[in-house]
């Protein structure tokens, strides 16, 4: 791992000036490799470097790293830090309603200059479930195969054919998609 990994992407990383070479080092061990790079006081723009140092390990990914090598992977985000933290909940209001009370604050946030980064965790998927007794299916002699073939068909998204230009071939789809509970229940 040291000579095929660690060595030959020590080597590109070090042909930078901004890397501050006495305080980057690596670590290795069975199936990993750790570089931790730190930058120069002087440099004005580390996203810029970044990016340029990522786009450089692809290229060393793909030219001289062992092909059974995954990555490397350029963590620059690893100094970011939560400054606020904001919790939406109610319990007289859905996960849809949440969410959506969630995105005009997420909306409003990025209008403000000094907010660089908002992450939304912990969204619900939004799902229907569909619950029956044996009994109760029994009473309107409904097979369950033939319900749940019924809604698969229902569900289906169909190629409708395309339309071709002179750079490209755009694709039409068609959906039967369910779109609201009453439609499910008919």
């Amino acid at each position: 791992m040291e000579k095929q990994v660690a060595k030959t992407l020590e080597a590109h990383i070090f042909k930078y000036q901004e890397v501050r070479k006495d305080k980057t080092y690596s670590t290795s061990r069975q199936g990993l490799c750790i570089i931790n790079v730190e930058l120069e006081k002087n440099v004005k723009n580390p996203d810029v470097f970044w990016a340029k140092l990522r786009h450089e390990l692809n290229v060393v990914r793909a030219t001289s790293l062992p092909p059974q090598v995954l990555g490397p992977v350029v963590d620059s985000d690893f100094g970011d830090t939560v400054a606020m933290l904001i919790m939406v909940s109610g319990e007289r209001y859905g996960y849809r309603e949440l969410k959506d009370y969630a995105d005009k604050i997420q909306d409003t946030l990025r209008t403000v200059p000094s907010v660089g980064k908002i992450a939304v965790y912990g969204n619900q998927t939004e799902q229907i479930w569909i619950t029956s007794s044996p009994e109760r299916m029994s009473q309107y002699f409904t097979d369950p195969r033939a319900v749940i073939a019924a809604l698969a068909q229902r569900n289906a998204v169909l190629g409708s054919g395309s339309v071709r230009t002179d750079k490209e071939q755009i694709p039409f789809h068609t959906t039967a998609l369910f779109s609201t509970e009453d439609e499910i229940r008919r």
